[in-house]
């Protein structure tokens, strides 16, 4: 969907002429996946930022919290163009995590442009559940706020995080390396 800052009905968007906003798959098919667009193509990344920026000053202007996070599946079908693949070059190609801060430091960069400084959220979820290994916090996650939310959810399933079950010693060195990404910034 669109939607516009002053309050216009959204309008379902059309790829009509930005086919090349749309995801390649590995042999460079591009197609709607409604999960994600070719992020390196700037046009699609500020279409998409500014997107969700009308979209929270639209309906959630008066929120004290607002928190978005990348689609609800294990599988993220991230754009496969030679310019995405080659953006954040950490193998095995597993870069969701950048990307998703990459737009949620543009988004919040937008906002507080726009004179909105609530809290902004972003989830460790799904797809995005490792650290970023390219991409820092726009100004150290000022007003930005985290949830480490692991699927599935190791701890309640296998007693406590402390225990010595191979999901829970997963996510405890999971956990570390996000506290060690964010004691860097200083968050």
């Amino acid at each position: 969907m669109r939607f516009f800052q002053d309050g216009r009905k959204p309008e379902k968007m059309d790829y009509t002429g930005h086919e090349d906003w749309l995801p390649a798959n590995e042999d460079g098919v591009r197609s709607q996946t409604n999960q994600s667009l070719c992020l390196s193509n700037q046009y699609a990344f500020d279409w998409f930022t500014n997107n969700a920026v009308n979209w929270m000053l639209t309906n959630c202007q008066n929120a004290d919290y607002v928190s978005i996070w990348s689609a609800d599946t294990i599988r993220l079908e991230l754009c496969r163009c030679r310019e995405c693949f080659s953006k954040f070059r950490t193998p095995p190609y597993k870069s969701a995590t950048d990307w998703y801060l990459l737009m949620h430091n543009a988004i919040r960069r937008k906002l507080d442009e726009q004179g909105w400084y609530n809290s902004f959220g972003w989830i460790s979820y799904h797809g995005s559940e490792d650290p970023p290994n390219h991409v820092r916090l726009y100004e150290k996650g000022r007003n930005m706020d985290f949830l480490y939310a692991p699927r599935p959810r190791g701890g309640t399933q296998h007693g406590p995080l402390n225990n010595e079950h191979p999901l829970s010693f997963k996510y405890r060195q999971n956990l570390k390396a996000w506290l060690d990404y964010l004691d860097a910034q200083d968050y």
